[in-house]
């Protein structure tokens, strides 16, 4: 099939394959726009029309006098779970369930390591953390795999930028093992904050479902004339005595 979109549109997705593919690593400096043209046989306009493109895509990040290179991507949680158990002057920690191999999952076309574990306040469960990274690029995960951010164990492992990201909130029944897992009843409503990542050409890079204790979350809708879409924030409650409201 003849490709006729332009050339500076299939320069930009032949370079965001270089990135995928692993050839280059995040925060590491990218071609420069005579290296394109002589890789690619395109002219210096079609290479700077290209690497603009991208930079506005956040893939690319420009240094001014230095070069392009690869943006290292830092994804902001909607909960902040650890910054909010210490505010309230509780420990916060986490609790390894499981970290399997799995196919088949929803969302994917490949396997997937599937990592499961507990966020916990003063040794109490509040989060159950569910995180999936794509097998095939993060093939070198350790076993057990490493605690954290899980945006942070992919670019770590896999060495690739996830360049946007998307969650959605909504509210769930418990199963058996959820229940059991946060103290909940067999039919209590969740709330359950599913992010997920994505790398330049469209394909899942990780994700990670988040299902919060019954009482444990709330989200506050504070309406400010003019920027309305500012106004949303949340509150933890770990007991009576102790939460943490954030507004943003």
């Amino acid at each position: 099939m003849i490709n006729k979109s332009p050339i500076y549109q299939q320069l930009n997705s032949y370079l965001k394959n270089l990135i995928s593919g692993g050839e280059y690593k995040s925060g590491e400096k990218f071609l420069t726009e005579r290296a394109i043209c002589e890789r690619f046989g395109v002219s210096r306009a079609t290479a700077n029309k290209a690497l603009s493109s991208l930079v506005s895509e956040g893939v690319l990040e420009f240094k001014k006098g230095i070069g392009t290179f690869i943006r290292n991507r830092k994804f902001s949680y909607l909960v902040d779970f650890r910054k909010s158990a210490e505010s309230c002057g509780l420990v916060s920690g986490e609790v390894l369930l499981s970290a399997n191999r799995v196919s088949g999952e929803p969302d994917w076309d490949e396997d997937v390591f599937r990592i499961e574990k507990l966020a916990t306040a003063d040794g109490k469960a509040y989060i159950l953390i569910i995180q999936e990274l794509s097998a095939r690029l993060c093939s070198d995960l350790p076993d057990p795999p490493p605690a954290g951010d899980v945006n942070e164990i992919f670019l770590n492992y896999c060495g690739i930028p996830a360049v946007k990201a998307e969650t959605i909130v909504r509210s769930r029944q418990a199963d058996g093992r959820e229940a059991s897992l946060l103290e909940a009843g067999s039919s209590s409503a969740l709330f359950a904050i599913e992010t997920k990542a994505f790398l330049p050409e469209g394909k899942t890079a990780w994700r990670e479902v988040r299902i919060f204790k019954p009482g444990s979350l709330e989200f506050l809708y504070s309406p400010e004339v003019g920027s309305p879409g500012n106004a949303i924030g949340y509150r933890l409650i770990f007991s009576e005595n102790h939460s943490f409201t954030s507004t943003n």
